[in-house]
């Protein structure tokens, strides 16, 4: 069991039952997997007062006060990292500009495809659309609602209430991207550089609202020539959203941190995406996620 700042490493294979530790999980932390993580790793007790994790078929990290339990994959880092890849689409992504060390975390890996992402996406400049709005104005813009103009104004020769059509660019796709940087930031990294790479990314998506994102958001954009470029990276931003869990409702008091990935799920994105590629788009019908 190796060491990393002041937490100690469990190291676990998919579907495998780790080493026995040698400084076993405190009752918070046994209490936080049994009922955070029930469902994804088991703590098996061995004699001695030692203790071993069994993990399903999920790859990742679990976070926990004293523990960081470290799940990996069957597959060989690389491959590994590969397969996410052409899951997500994002092949377009050079390895040359992220290169992929057999050592490195796998999640701070994601992290910085998605941050190289966000900041190609800034680069050229955010998507922007109208959205048409209603509002009570003190001039007239675009044209005049004249029943909620009476309704609102009927004693009040200041206003007018109009509907008008605006470029901006808070819209779901940057709203999601915001959301999804501020989400990662209340997590832990190995690599310490992705803290600050977070926050000054998020500081220029100011003219972004911040909200909640749920994962049924994601069927509903609608990709077309002009926003096909954000596809790689919204596809990531589900996959961490979907696959990570932090209290944000409890900042300051958060326990646990966790990204674990379902093997199976991703296996079917993996093949989902192969035949297409093959046999093409039109043929290939997926069911879609819950």
């Amino acid at each position: 069991m190796n060491k990393i700042g002041r937490k100690s490493i469990v190291k676990v294979e998919e579907h495998k039952e780790s080493d026995e530790l040698d400084i076993p999980f405190n009752l918070n932390e046994l209490s936080i997997i049994q009922h955070e993580f029930g469902s994804k790793i088991k703590v098996i007790f061995k004699a001695n007062q030692q203790q071993a994790v069994k993990a399903e078929q999920y790859v990742g990290y679990v976070i926990l006060p004293n523990h960081l339990i470290k799940i990996q994959s069957k597959l060989e880092g690389i491959n590994f990292i590969n397969m996410i890849k052409y899951s997500l689409g994002l092949l377009k992504i050079k390895e040359e500009d992220l290169p992929v060390a057999e050592s490195r975390y796998f999640y701070d890996i994601l992290i910085s495809f998605l941050l190289r992402g966000v900041e190609s996406i800034i680069k050229r400049d955010l998507y922007n659309y109208y959205i048409e709005t209603n509002e009570n104005l003190n001039v007239i813009r675009g044209k005049i609602l004249f029943r909620e103009h009476l309704s609102y104004n009927f004693d009040r020769s200041d206003k007018v209430f109009c509907s008008f059509s605006e470029l901006t660019p808070d819209i779901l796709e940057n709203q999601i991207i915001k959301f999804t940087l501020f989400y990662l930031s209340r997590g832990d990294f190995i690599d310490d550089s992705i803290n600050t790479r977070l926050f000054t990314l998020y500081k220029k998506l100011d003219n972004v609202e911040l909200k909640p994102i749920n994962r049924n958001v994601f069927n509903d954009i609608n990709y077309t020539p002009l926003n096909e470029h954000y596809r790689p990276v919204i596809n990531l931003c589900e996959l961490l959203l979907r696959e990570s869990s932090v209290d944000i409702e409890n900042l300051g008091q958060k326990s646990s941190f966790s990204f674990l990935i379902d093997m199976d799920r991703l296996f079917q994105d993996f093949v989902g995406n192969f035949l297409r590629d093959k046999i093409g788009e039109k043929n290939v019908k997926l069911q879609k996620r819950e």
